[in-house]
């Protein structure tokens, strides 16, 4: 699709903390990376049983559909899971080194059967055919993005949380960041598993299933990131504790003012009607792209104008060439995640990262972006990375 002007200028508007429940009130979003799974024991009413655990997770191809394979234990009767499409490719969880870590948009997968009973627990092995369910449970399936091949089958990766239930209550839930056996988190691909558990003897285990969905009806790109030359570094005490147990610290912050401005094609005029159309949900950072050192991540939606902002580098860094980079984005049917069951409505646009009118980099090491080299496999930091003109930037 050529290039049209740009449709949307972002102001750089710091989000509060945001949750959203699906359909099942399990998962919502969770910018936050979890150490583990649930450990709080089941609401029953009475004597709580074991508290449920994760035993067994994995995906595995059958007859050409994913299968994704949970076994719960303890004191739960039913397991449900949620879906998210993987932009980074990284085994379900979007890594901003060495800054932070944090979940990708995830939503509510299909309706989960009854569970039966294995051991000490139960289990299902649920079919993914590319489902994203709304609110009000109407399914939509993914669109197919550009940014991914797995394994050369033009298909894109998803990756899954795992909730156990206690008689219609969430009493635990998980986000997986590899395959699950025996309780123990192995790695995102693993060879080695064929007839343990249930696991059909002809597949092979994995942590995230393919789907190659059906092509957007249009596409998104970054027009412009504009940062003005005004960057600079300063340094400001924290003091943490009170009276004669206060400290103080220094924290690096670069501050500097910016421009964010959008593309799409067609360009679909507003319609109340379809307000998916209209709203980009994207994230940032301060850059040093000699260092490859990132400030905090910043999460914003939509706005317009621009911005002074001041972000906390990591506590080593002292300057160098700052830009400022956008490393994620993702449409969204309404101006933030919370805002009512719209945002659970496919956006029919993608991300094209190779319409970007700025320079774009495959990860934060990577070189030029080529959607003719997109991301095969997991963690190989092939996601795109829209990065504005660089300055020098000392600290005093």
């Amino acid at each position: 699709m050529s290039k049209k002007a740009p449709f949307l200028v972002f102001s750089l508007i710091v989000l509060v903390a945001v949750t959203a429940c699906s359909n099942d009130g399990f998962l919502g979003i969770d910018p936050q990376l979890a150490k583990g799974g649930g450990k709080g024991g089941p609401d029953t009413g009475g004597d709580p049983g074991p508290a449920p655990q994760l035993e067994e997770f994995w995906v595995y191809d059958n007859g050409g559909t994913d299968y994704v394979h949970m076994v719960v234990s303890g004191d739960a009767d039913a397991i449900k899971k949620s879906v998210s499409y993987d932009h980074f490719f990284s085994g379900w969880v979007d890594n901003d080194p060495p800054v932070d870590e944090h979940y990708e948009f995830y939503y509510s997968g299909a309706p989960t059967p009854a569970a039966s009973p294995v051991g000490n627990g139960i289990h299902t092995d649920l079919p993914f055919l590319g489902e994203r369910w709304a609110i009000d449970g109407v399914a939509f399936t993914y669109r197919d993005y550009p940014t991914t091949d797995v394994d050369g089958m033009g298909a894109d990766p998803f990756s899954f949380g795992v909730a156990a239930f206690k008689s219609g209550s969430r009493v635990a839930r998980w986000k997986p960041l590899g395959v699950v056996f025996n309780g123990e988190t192995m790695s995102a691909v693993e060879e080695d598993l064929l007839g343990a558990g249930h696991l059909l003897e002809h597949a092979t285990a994995r942590s995230y299933a393919t789907w190659k969905g059906e092509t957007a009806a249009g596409d998104l790109w970054v027009e412009a990131v504009t940062l003005a030359s005004n960057v600079r570094c300063s340094l400001r005490t924290v003091r943490v504790g009170k009276g004669k147990n206060a400290t103080s610290s220094f924290v690096t912050e670069v501050s500097g003012s910016i421009d964010v401005a959008l593309g799409r094609d067609p360009m679909i005029p507003a319609d109340p009607e379809n307000p998916e159309w209209e709203y980009v949900w994207w994230e940032g950072h301060f850059y040093d792209v000699n260092s490859g050192a990132l400030s905090e991540r910043f999460t914003y939606n939509n706005g317009s104008g621009s911005q002074t902002l001041s972000l906390t580098m990591p506590a080593d860094w002292s300057g160098g060439f700052v830009a400022f980079v956008l490393d994620y984005m993702v449409p969204s049917a309404s101006v933030a995640p919370s805002a009512g069951s719209n945002h659970n409505a496919i956006a029919n646009y993608v991300y094209n990262p190779e319409l970007n009118g700025v320079p774009t980099t495959a990860g934060h090491a990577g070189g030029a972006w080529s959607n003719l080299q997109p991301s095969t496999s997991v963690g190989d930091g092939r996601y795109p990375l829209a990065r504005s003109a660089a300055f020098d930037v000392s600290c005093n």
